[in-house]
C-alpha cells in the first residue's frame, strides 16, 4: 500500500516501541529479509518467558541478515519491572555473544534519563542517525574536488544496500557557488554529474549546455 501510494526508494525500516519493539526484534530474528533496517525501542522482551531470546540460543543468523541494520534502545525505567529490565539485558548479551558471527550492523543504546514512555522520541532520532550514519555530504570539500561526492555516495549506497545519488537541485546550487568563486572546472564536473544521474532531466541538460557556452573561455584558460 505504501509503495503504491507514495514515492519510495526501496529502503524499508520497521520501527516499534514496547510490544511493537518486540515485533521488530521477532521479525529481525525470524524474517530479516522483510525489511532493510529494524528499530526496537524498549522492546517487551519478557513476553512469553523470553521466548524470542530463547530462540536466539539456536542458530538464527542467516544469509538474509547480511547488510541489515538493527538499533535497540533501553530506557532506565524501574517502574517497568525486573522482568522487563532483565530481558533487555539478556537481549543485549545475546547480540554481544554473536557479534563475531554477525553479518549485520547493530547498536544498543541505554537512556539513563528516560522512562518507558519518554524514550521514544530521543531513541527514534538516534536510531535514524545510526541507520544513516555518514549520509551528510562533504559540501565544502566536494566544491573543490567533485570526485569526493560520488565516493561519498558509494559508501552510503553500500551501507544502505541501494543506490543513493545526490539531489539534482543541491548539486545545481553547488555548481552556482563554484561559478561565483570561479571554480569553473569543478562547476563543469558537478553539472555533468547531474546529467549522468538524471538523464531524463531537461533542466540538468540545459544547465550543462548553457554553462559550457557561457564559460568556454574560462574553461580553456
Amino acid at each position: 500500500h505504501i509503495k503504491k501510494s507514495y514515492r519510495t526508494n526501496g529502503f524499508e525500516i520497521l520501527c516499534g516501541h514496547s510490544f511493537g519493539g518486540l515485533a521488530a526484534i521477532n521479525t529481525f530474528v525470524s524474517h530479516p529479509d522483510f525489511y532493510n533496517a529494524y528499530i526496537a525501542i524498549d522492546p517487551s522482551m519478557w513476553w512469553d518467558n523470553q521466548s524470542i531470546i530463547d530462540q536466539m540460543d539456536r542458530p538464527w543468523i542467516s544469509d538474509a541478515h547480511k547488510g541489515r541494520l538493527l538499533f535497540v534502545a533501553k530506557a532506565n525505567d524501574p517502574g517497568s519491572g525486573d522482568d522487563h529490565h532483565n530481558a533487555l539485558l539478556a537481549l543485549n548479551q545475546k547480540l554481544i555473544d554473536f557479534d563475531n558471527q554477525a553479518n549485520y550492523k547493530w547498536k544498543y543504546e541505554f537512556y539513563d534519563m528516560e522512562d518507558h514512555g519518554s524514550v521514544v522520541v530521543p531513541a527514534e532520532y538516534n536510531a535514524l542517525r545510526f541507520l544513516f550514519k555518514g549520509y551528510q555530504m562533504p559540501v565544502k570539500k566536494a566544491m573543490k574536488d567533485p570526485s569526493l561526492l560520488m565516493q561519498h555516495f558509494e559508501v552510503i549506497s553500500k551501507r544502505l544496500g541501494y543506490q543513493v545519488i545526490p539531489d539534482e537541485a543541491l548539486i545545481d546550487e553547488l555548481a552556482k557557488v563554484c561559478i561565483r568563486r570561479e571554480f569553473f572546472e569543478q562547476a563543469k564536473q558537478l553539472l555533468m554529474l547531474n546529467t549522468k544521474n538524471y538523464p531524463k532531466s531537461v533542466h540538468a541538460d540545459e544547465r550543462y549546455k548553457t554553462f559550457i557556452k557561457e564559460y568556454d573561455i574560462q574553461l580553456k584558460n
